[in-house]
Order: structure tokens, then sequence, then C-alpha cells
């Protein structure tokens, strides 16, 4: 196994560990009584202000209400988030694409079932092998590096070597950092050509002498982040709950997609940041490295990511992707939303994109045909 392999793997390994670890989940405060139908219990990142317009959104407009769920939201660190919905503790989680695969294809009982974001990070080079560089078939005998583990490591190396047949630590060499703040601080002296670092650190890289190339979604369209997951049992047993959850996060990601002054005065409510930081953290395409924020789950994207796991060493398994994936209850809630509001473009470009984004899918062709 290569040596970022090996790194990976131990931290995949203490994650799966504290699945063993992880307590009772426990709220507190006052509720009202509900009169909704269904219940979620949702894991909400307690060691981070994260962001996300669509669920945010949602949350805020009361729209899971709309559709009968009563979405409780539970605060947690990453740390046990995501064991938390392996042992049922809470129903279901939005975040770490990379924790949430591991996590499948050692068969712990979750499923991934929808996305949230997409893009976001930047590719730069050294200034003196900036031109160069611009075109990937150049990479060959070049050093890149990037935080470990993230979609930015995946893409890269199995874009080199699907696209140019380069192989890791022959063609050419991957170091790996634990954040960006540290990939940059290493690799500031010349000692690597190309790096691949969050938006929110394009910035800070170019001020140390990198040169800005391009958004990494030039390189693969594919790019995902964070999908949205499930305990297993609990989404067999309770689809009505996910399919009201999955229905109003599409009408947000409406309100995401046409409304961005709407948007943007909720996100500076509930997130405290200023109106101008969300608008580039958001919406400014140059800003924020092509970010998009999309409930679609991407099954081709994540298949790509996973495969890549696979082939590197970075996962031991034979566990399929499809056993632990499902994207019919998002085609049926889309359906569902398109048919309330027939003829409604976004809805329909939607459903476009599942079509183009989810085609490697077991059987897509036989179940999902081009009506709606």
């Amino acid at each position: 196994m290569k040596k970022t392999g090996k790194n990976l793997s131990k931290i995949l390994k203490i994650a799966f560990a504290v699945i063993a670890l992880t307590g009772a989940i426990t709220t507190t405060g006052c509720k009202k009584k509900s009169t909704a139908k269904y219940t979620l219990n949702v894991g909400r990142r307690s060691d981070s202000n994260s962001i996300d317009p669509i669920i945010d959104t949602a949350r805020h407009e009361k729209l899971f209400e709309k559709y009968g769920l009563n979405a409780n939201f539970v605060g947690l660190p990453k740390s046990s988030m995501l064991n938390s919905v392996a042992v049922g503790k809470i129903d279901s989680s939005y975040l770490s694409i990379l924790y949430n695969l591991n996590l499948g294809a050692h068969g712990e009982d979750v499923i991934l079932f929808a996305g949230t974001m997409s893009g976001g990070q930047g590719v730069l080079a050294y200034k003196k092998v900036a031109e160069e560089v611009r075109d990937p078939k150049n990479w060959k005998g070049k050093t890149i590096a990037g935080q470990i583990g993230g979609t930015g490591e995946m893409v890269i190396k199995a874009v080199l070597n699907r696209d140019y047949g380069y192989v890791l630590d022959k063609d050419f060499k991957y170091k790996s950092f634990e954040t960006d703040a540290e990939t940059i601080a290493a690799c500031s002296k010349g000692n690597t050509d190309v790096i691949i670092v969050s938006n929110n650190f394009v910035d800070s890289a170019i001020q140390q002498g990198y040169v800005y190339l391009y958004p990494l979604t030039e390189l693969e369209d594919d790019f995902v982040c964070c999908r949205q997951m499930a305990n297993g049992t609990k989404f067999k047993n309770n689809r009505d709950a996910y399919l009201a959850w999955l229905k109003a996060v599409i009408v947000a990601y409406k309100i995401y997609k046409t409304e961005p002054e709407r948007t943007i005065n909720l996100l500076e409510t509930v997130s405290g940041q200023t109106k101008e930081w969300l608008y580039n953290f958001v919406y400014n395409l140059d800003k924020n490295q092509r970010r998009f924020y999309s409930p679609d789950p991407n099954y081709n994207g994540v298949k790509l990511y996973y495969e890549t796991m696979i082939n590197l060493g970075y996962i031991d398994t034979k566990r399929e992707l499809s056993e632990f994936f499902d994207i019919s209850l998002y085609a049926q809630a889309l359906r569902e939303i398109i048919r309330e509001n027939p003829g409604d473009k976004v809805y329909t470009d939607l459903w476009n994109y599942f079509k183009t984004h989810n085609n490697q899918y077991p059987n897509f062709s036989r179940d999902y045909p081009e009506s709606y």
C-alpha cells in the first residue's frame, strides 16, 4: 500500500473504531408539541459553523413542516456524528463523503441517498512551473499536494490515471497534509509543483507565491463532496419521513437557485456572516471555485470516488457501492414535486441533471425512463 494510503487507512480505522464508543444522543430544551406525521433526528455539526444554503433554507422557511415532517436537528461533533447514524442513535447526517463511504464499505448499516455540495476547490501551481502545468498532461514527474482524504486528492489521482495513464509514485508524487493551511505552509518554498486547496485558502496560497490555475471542476465535472447518509434500517422502515425530507430540500433548492437575495438574508440571520462573505461563499463562482449545492445523489461522481479509494488501497472491500446507495427515493420525491409544479424549469432541469449524473446506477435505464 502507498504511504498516503497507509496514512488515510489509519485515519479511517480510528474513525471506524469510534462506532463502539458512540453513546446515546440526548437533546435538551422545551419543545412545542408537534402535529407532524413524521420525525427525523438529523445530525448537525456542533464543532463547526457550517453552512448549507439548501438545508438551512428548508429548516428556517419551515418547509419540512409543510411536508409533515418534524426535522429535529441534533448538534454533534464530526467525530461522533457519522457513527451515530451507523448505530441508529440518529436518523441521518449530511457531510463527509470519505467517512460515509468507509462506513458503507465495511458493511455498517448506512445508506447514502442524496447530495449536498460539489466543487469548491482550486488548483494552484508554484510560479516557476505555472505555465507548464496548466495542462495536466505535463504533470508527469511533478509533485502534487493536498488535504489527505479530501475530494481533491481522489479527483487528482483518478483523473491522472484515467485520462493520462499516470501511475501514482511512478509518474507523479502526491503529498498529503491534514489541513489546507498545512499544505500551503509546507509547499510554499517550491518543493511542490501543484497544490489543491479549498476555496477559502486560494487567496492565502496566492499571497505565498502560488499562481492560480483553475477550479478543480475543470478536471472533473462529477466532483462530489458531502453526501446525505441515513441509518439503513431506519431508511427502509421509515421511507415516508425521508421522502418528506427530500421534497422539502428540493423546494429549498429552488429558492437557493432563483432567489439569492432571500437566501442570503436568511443565511445572514442564522450564520452571523456578512452578506458579502455569504454571497462569495454561496454564489460567486469565481470566489468559491464553482462550489454549488444540489440534493441530487450524483451516483456517478461518488462511484468514481469510491473506486479510487479501493484502487489506491485506502479501503479493502468487496462491497459494491450500490449495496449501500439508494437513488430511488430522491427520484420519487423529485417526480412528485414536478407533478405538483408542472412546467417548472428548475425542477425539470434537476431531473435532467439526475438523468446525467446517476445513469451508472444498476438498471438505471429500466427504472428511470425519460418521462417523469
